[in-house]
């Protein structure tokens, strides 16, 4: 098969430490895909989670490193996928669509409550907000090729530069609710995939203009680029689909009817060694900023600290201050004052939510989001 190689007898098949491998998840599983391979197999059962509802994946093209939001324990989890090791990273209700940078070891989440992109570092431990909105962002990836973080917005994409406050925006009224973004490095460009438009776009990275790439599909809920080849999976399908990045005259399907059910929630991502790193900053894997480290474009970084925090001299290490106006979590830390009783954890001693009322808790939007009995927000499209 195509993503297998002869080993040094050649009469056996191994997989190669270089292939990177297309990810699916179902409610309950991890599998690794093999859709224009020759022979009978067409995956692989990476994990099982038998009490999990998985709601986002993520992964990466330099390591094996995978990770999930299982909703119904309220967690991120890490899995290695070569060995299956599975942790815990984070807990909580408040996880959207998350994307993991390997350059810097930092995971991104889009918090549901406050409607903001946070961002959590793997190697201190540390989280902060990194950009508020005043609606949902529905979607977010991290380019390692382009040292940027995507966020998909009603009507707008915003390509963030972190540890700078540099936000572009490329706005665009076909933007209803992407859903979903992939980069192509082939073609330097993202795909969007709108689920309430039923289709996909396309933003060429030096341009200003999102264009149809294909129209009148079905709801596309998450997507994947593999070498040429766009792949895709739709709200309620069983099948995967995928069309080549450089046209989409021809589309190709796969039944996965063994593997999904239509009540599956799908996500789709690329994982293993197909990036390379040689032009890539990773001066954050060797530094020891205190809390969060951001790469710049070619060398040197960024150490940032969370609210109420700042540089101390030596540009590595986050110390307290604290001003007169929020709240003091009582252990050095403080969050914004409309983060107390707001439904999520924010002060690693959980003072934030403690002594609340039902009351006390911050209203849902009711445009986007809907509101669980304890008062707990969740995404409108989760209901039901």
């Amino acid at each position: 098969p195509s993503y297998l190689l002869l080993d040094s007898s050649a009469t056996q098949c191994e997989k190669s430490p270089q292939s990177s491998n297309l990810l699916i998840s179902t409610s309950s599983h991890i599998y690794s895909l093999h859709p224009q391979s020759v022979g009978q197999t067409t995956y692989d059962s990476i994990s099982s989670l038998p009490t999990s509802v998985i709601t986002s994946l993520t992964a990466n093209g330099v390591d094996n490193s995978v990770y999930a939001v299982n909703r119904a324990l309220g967690e991120i989890i890490s899995l290695e996928r070569q060995t299956g090791v599975m942790k815990t990273v984070l807990t909580g209700s408040q996880f959207g669509s998350i994307s993991y940078d390997p350059m810097s070891n930092l995971l991104f989440w889009v918090d549901i409550h406050k409607m903001c992109v946070m961002v959590h570092s793997l190697s201190t431990g540390a989280s902060m907000e990194v950009m508020s909105s005043s609606s949902n962002p529905f979607s977010i990836m991290f380019v390692p090729e382009k040292n940027r973080l995507l966020i998909g917005e009603k009507g707008k994409i915003s390509v963030v530069l972190l540890g700078e406050s540099n936000i572009r925006e490329i706005t665009s009224d076909i933007l209803i609710f992407p859903t979903t973004l992939v980069y192509s490095q082939l073609m330097d460009a993202v795909f969007i995939g709108d689920s309430d438009s039923r289709a996909i776009y396309t933003w060429d990275w030096d341009s200003d203009d999102v264009v149809p790439f294909m129209k009148n599909i079905g709801q596309v809920v998450s997507m994947a680029v593999k070498d040429t080849w766009l792949y895709w999976v739709e709200k309620s399908g069983t099948t995967l689909l995928w069309v080549s990045v450089l046209n989409s005259d021809e589309l190709s399907w796969q039944p996965l009817n063994s593997i999904i059910s239509p009540n599956d929630v799908l996500h789709l991502t690329l994982s293993g060694n197909n990036t390379g790193k040689g032009s890539m900053n990773m001066a954050c894997l060797t530094t020891h900023c205190s809390h969060i480290c951001y790469n710049k474009d070619t060398s040197g970084y960024t150490c940032s600290c969370p609210y109420g925090m700042s540089l101390a001299r030596d540009q590595l290490t986050c110390q307290e201050d604290c001003a007169e106006n929020v709240f003091y979590c009582g252990d050095g830390q403080c969050v914004p004052l409309a983060w107390r009783c707001d439904g999520t954890e924010d002060c690693n001693n959980q003072a934030d939510e403690g002594n609340c009322t039902v009351v006390e808790v911050a209203k849902c939007n009711n445009e986007t989001q809907s509101t669980c009995d304890n008062g707990v927000c969740i995404l409108g499209s989760w209901w039901c």
